[in-house]
């Protein structure tokens, strides 16, 4: 029994890894989309601002911030488990792996960002928005795919990082 890997040939490495950036690329125009979107939106004054309700409002705010964090836990399990070398197939079938993982995770990673603009437009809470939308940002940049790690777990079977999955 050999331990080497069947490594996807450079072409389709890289056909993947493009499909998969721009994918990425675009899902971080629509989180500028959303800053630019909340900036005109308070230059124009067109902002609800809370009422009496600010204790419901306060523990609403608590509920989707932890929301969001779980939403950022649960991209990094899903990310680690989803690109999990060592399972069955060749070698499109981890660039599939990848792909899936890559895109997943940063699908969810938006989520945080998707909340602050709820908090924004339901009671004018910008600071929410901003803090929630950087939040997102950052998990953006984690996940975006980099050839030097896929071609780490192509090859060795390894993840850069361990958390959530087994080697």
């Amino acid at each position: 029994m050999s331990t080497e890997r069947e490594t996807p040939d450079s072409a389709s490495l890289d056909s993947v890894l493009s499909r998969t950036r721009r994918a990425g690329l675009a899902l971080l125009a629509g989180l500028f989309g959303l800053f630019a979107l909340v900036a005109v939106l308070e230059s124009r004054g067109s902002v609800v601002r809370p009422g009496a309700a600010r204790a419901r409002l306060q523990t609403l705010r608590v509920v989707l911030f932890a929301a969001s964090a779980a939403s950022a836990l649960g991209a990094r399990i899903l990310h680690a488990r989803m690109i999990r070398p060592g399972r069955p197939g060749g070698a499109e079938a981890g660039l599939v792996r990848l792909r899936r993982g890559a895109l997943t995770a940063m699908a969810v990673s938006t989520a945080p960002a998707g909340v602050g603009f709820a908090l924004f437009i339901a009671a004018g809470l910008s600071r929410d928005f901003y803090a929630l939308a950087f939040a997102s940002l950052v998990l953006l940049f984690l996940y975006f795919p980099r050839r030097s790690a896929w071609e780490t777990i192509l090859e060795d079977g390894t993840t850069p990082c361990r958390f959530g999955g087994r080697p």
